[in-house]
């Protein structure tokens, strides 16, 4: 009698302790997926660094829309505009002609490309 009842707690015990590992398993599965869904993340912002850290090697701090975005490379950018600089842009050299001496800035830069180009259309 004694063993019916010592089978009948080992066999409580052993449906509690399967119930605790089923629990486990499904514990781990998710944290399997959250740490997947994490991975992913991680490769894609690692991609993102790799192509910022590519696009930093051009001469250019700024994503070239226009004409003027020649602007931003070192030999211009913060620098003044020479009679070597016009030269580069000999298409508009008549228009930047007046600015000569102006310090090359974001501000000065995008006021050449919505003079040149027109302001920007939102879609």
């Amino acid at each position: 009698n004694e063993t019916i009842t010592q089978l009948n707690r080992t066999e409580v015990e052993l449906a509690e302790t399967i119930t605790q590992l089923n629990t486990t398993e499904v514990e781990l599965n998710r944290t399997e997926t959250q740490l997947l869904t994490s991975l992913k993340e991680i490769q894609a912002l690692n991609e993102t660094i790799a192509t910022l850290k590519e696009q930093a090697k051009c001469p250019l701090n700024e994503t070239v829309t226009s004409y003027w975005d020649l602007l931003y490379s070192g030999d211009f950018f913060e620098g003044e505009i020479t009679t070597e600089k016009l030269q580069i842009f000999q298409k508009t050299q008549e228009k930047l002609e007046y600015f000569k001496g102006t310090r090359i800035t974001k501000g000065i830069i995008n006021f050449f490309k919505v003079f040149h180009d027109g302001p920007r259309q939102c879609n």
